[in-house]
């Protein structure tokens, strides 16, 4: 669902700006404080980044806006979040103030991917590229770039949501696993640049954002934890602004752009990215309560997983956010329910990360990149989403795998 208000850059925007900042700062210190995990303070830094930084912005452009009950609920389920999370970790033994439960990432050193597990990563890659290139060919119908190109559609990214969820399941999981993995991995300028574009033309077809933001956080992966030389930055930071100008391209295909002039596009693609990327999960849980707090409460039957478990599911409601989604499944006690969920998971993964703790870095970096890709898209997603569930278990199978090898 998309952000609806009034939005003005003024001087009243650069205040209500800076007093999300200083709140979201004093919640940072907290956080300092209480987590020791350099990977928890990412993304707890993350959410403070998302659902505390905008609250006065939204509170200026929305005329309903519900300030004080929303901002108790951001800060029931933050409080809730670190609480929880120091509880599991004392439950598991694992020592909750402890610094060193985490991996310290360091940069991956050239030839530490073996060229044998190299050839299989670009092998599988091209082999699952070729498969979407020719089932994109076959199905042009549910290509967005074709809706949008050819048949002049208005929202062509509703195209792809008609395919059949088996083939957007997959496609998820290589917009975010095996794309980002592959491009992170490249040794060589043009295998690189090959691995980089097919991957961003390829998930172009879904007009999702989310997906090209993955990409770039790839390739920002690349550029500061892997040992690269010169020219090779220049590649890497050609490609960022390449992908950039895509994800640009995505917002003006899904009708948030209407723009002709270029400086008139840049300067409404960046307020897009702000509001869809920034905004718009805080501005969802504020959506929910104004329209939605009469609704018989879901029991978290708007994920498409519960309804194939319980054969009830709610449709219209696929992605909303963490808190959001809570709040309509049970009230209060559902943004208690999604702060203890999504802590439960955190802790799980950071205890499978210390025990990676003697693997080579190469391994160490795609394990938290991984974890970070699946955590912070339950706060655009709902609470038992299966997509971002799915590649924690492609973490975990990952890690035990990579246990074995090593025998740590």
């Amino acid at each position: 669902m998309e952000f609806s208000g009034v939005v003005e850059y003024n001087w009243i925007f650069v205040f209500n700006f800076l007093y999300g900042l200083l709140l979201s700062v004093m919640h940072l210190f907290i956080v300092n404080f209480f987590i020791r995990q350099r990977i928890v303070k990412y993304i707890v830094a993350t959410y403070i980044g998302l659902f505390f930084s905008p609250i006065f912005v939204l509170n200026e452009w929305l005329a309903d806006f519900q300030f004080l009950e929303v901002l108790a609920y951001v800060e029931i389920f933050f409080m809730a979040m670190i609480l929880f999370y120091g509880f599991f970790l004392y439950v598991f033994k694992a020592r909750p103030y402890q610094s060193g439960i985490t991996v310290q990432t360091t940069k991956i050193i050239k030839g530490r991917f073996s060229l044998i597990k190299y050839f299989r990563l670009n092998t599988f890659f091209y082999i699952a590229s070729v498969g979407f290139v020719f089932y994109f060919l076959q199905n042009l119908g549910f290509s967005g770039v074709y809706q949008y190109i050819y048949l002049q559609e208005i929202h062509p990214r509703f195209a792809w949501y008609e395919s059949p969820e088996s083939m957007q399941f997959l496609f998820a999981i290589y917009g975010r696993i095996l794309a980002p993995v592959a491009i992170i991995y490249q040794k060589k300028n043009l295998s690189f640049v090959v691995v980089a574009l097919l991957s961003a033309l390829i998930l172009v077809n879904s007009v999702e954002r989310q997906t090209m933001i993955i990409i770039l956080f790839a390739l920002f992966v690349r550029l500061f934890f892997v040992e690269l030389k010169f020219n090779q930055k220049i590649v890497n930071i050609s490609m960022i602004m390449l992908t950039m100008l895509i994800l640009f391209y995505i917002f003006i295909m899904q009708g948030n752009i209407e723009s002709h002039t270029a400086d008139q596009i840049l300067f409404d693609s960046l307020s897009v990215m702000y509001n869809r990327i920034i905004v718009d999960p805080l501005y969802m849980l504020n959506h929910i309560i104004v329209n939605y707090n009469d609704m018989p409460y879901t029991y978290a039957a708007t994920n498409r997983s519960i309804g194939y478990i319980f054969d009830v599911y709610i449709p219209g409601f696929s992605a909303i956010g963490i808190l959001a989604d809570g709040y309509l499944a049970l009230g209060v006690f559902g943004v208690f329910l999604a702060s203890f969920w999504y802590s439960m998971i955190l802790a799980f993964c950071v205890l499978y990360l210390k025990k990676m703790k003697y693997v080579p870095n190469s391994y160490k970096i795609v394990a938290e990149m991984l974890i970070l890709i699946a955590m912070i898209s339950f706060f655009y997603s709902n609470i038992f989403s299966a997509i971002p569930v799915a590649v924690i278990l492609v973490f975990i199978f990952y890690r035990n795998l990579i246990i074995r090898i090593y025998k740590c």
